[in-house]
């Protein structure tokens, strides 16, 4: 009877811990207290362009784009007509399934011609499907015009390890990421946890798979 009751009394003290991470993910700021590592705060000077990844992930909303590509897309733009660049740089052909025939970067470029940047201010690189990708292929673009800095726009939980794989391509990086705007609220805060996986899984992927693997998992998942 003894050994039912501390039986008993065990799962309720599970049920009760995992009940109160629950609320602390949904409900309070505790997932950016865990993702403090991924992140690094704003700093930026004037560069000759600004480099905006595609997302490719979340629910369309307009012109193509997620929420997320939208955001990265006002920040250039704000950013471009303060004076901090000549030029705006989308890189991202997709990032997942929803492939439309269309890369992200032309709908970035659109976004961006619709909120008065001229055509001749913006330069597309639309091949890359993950941010390595994004990283190798712009900075082909970036040596070839004889840039070595940029400031890179993109998510907060996705800034820091997109740096990175630029700083490996020798670009020196002003980082510009976007703060997550709503924090405190359900649904807000597990969307926020699925990016923090993504991410997670990204940084095992590349501890633990060569780039000839890592190109292959992901073509695999763009044809599957």
């Amino acid at each position: 009877m003894l050994v039912i009751k501390s039986y008993k009394k065990t799962i309720l003290t599970i049920a009760l811990c995992l009940l109160c991470l629950i609320f602390l993910l949904g409900f309070t700021e505790l997932p950016w207290i865990l993702s403090k590592p991924l992140r690094i705060k704003e700093n930026i000077k004037e560069t000759p362009v600004i480099v905006v990844l595609y997302s490719g992930y979340g629910k369309i909303i307009r012109n193509g784009l997620d929420k997320y590509s939208l955001a990265r897309v006002q920040k250039a733009v704000k950013l471009w007509k303060r004076g901090l660049a000549s030029y705006i740089l989308f890189s991202g052909g997709g990032a997942d399934r929803r492939w439309d025939g269309s890369a992200g970067a032309k709908k970035m470029a659109l976004e961006a011609m619709n909120r008065s940047i001229p055509q001749a201010r913006i330069i597309i690189e639309q091949n890359s499907k993950d941010t390595r990708q994004n990283a190798i292929n712009t900075s082909h673009i970036l040596k070839q015009k004889g840039w070595n800095e940029v400031i890179l726009v993109t998510n907060d939980f996705h800034i820091k390890r997109a740096a990175r794989l630029f700083e490996k391509e020798s670009i020196r990086i002003y980082p510009a990421p976007i703060e997550w705007q709503m924090r405190g609220a359900w649904k807000s805060n597990w969307e926020y946890l699925r990016f923090l996986r993504y991410e997670l899984q990204a940084r095992v992927a590349y501890l633990f798979l060569t780039e000839k693997q890592i190109d292959a998992l992901i073509e695999f998942l763009w044809t599957n």
